[in-house]
């Protein structure tokens, strides 16, 4: 099995929970990602449950962790955030146009900076350009 990064792995949840299926098959895969997602320590208990689609205290009795993690992340944006990794390791740079839309439909650079591993300040830099 190929070790998925957080960012993959939230992408997948999010996509999984946008996808129609039955519903027992459903919510076995949002519980699964919530678990997942709330052993990379990276994700707030809020961000998981928008991401897997659970209610917040479903997410909170299935982490069992505390709200100290996180930043604001809107789960639209994962994908273009993996465009923006890809993009990165091919050419070590990012596209301004993209970092904008990602900023634009609601997640922090502090999050994208987490989920791609790019320090925040190349981020902004990046991002005026």
């Amino acid at each position: 099995m190929i070790a998925m990064t957080p960012l993959e792995q939230a992408c997948e949840a999010f996509l999984a929970s946008q996808t129609r299926m039955d519903e027992l098959q459903l919510r076995q895969i949002q519980v699964d990602s919530a678990v997942a997602l709330g052993e990379w320590g990276i994700f707030s208990n809020w961000n998981i449950a928008h991401i897997t689609g659970l209610e917040y205290a479903a997410v909170q009795a299935i982490t069992g962790k505390s709200d100290k993690t996180g930043g604001r992340l809107a789960p639209a944006s994962l994908p273009l955030m993996l465009d923006l990794r890809a993009e990165f390791i091919q050419t070590s740079t990012c596209s301004a146009r993209t970092i904008r839309s990602v900023i634009a439909l609601g997640t922090s650079v502090p999050m994208i900076a987490k989920l791609i591993g790019i320090p925040r300040s190349t981020l902004y830099l990046w991002s005026k350009r």
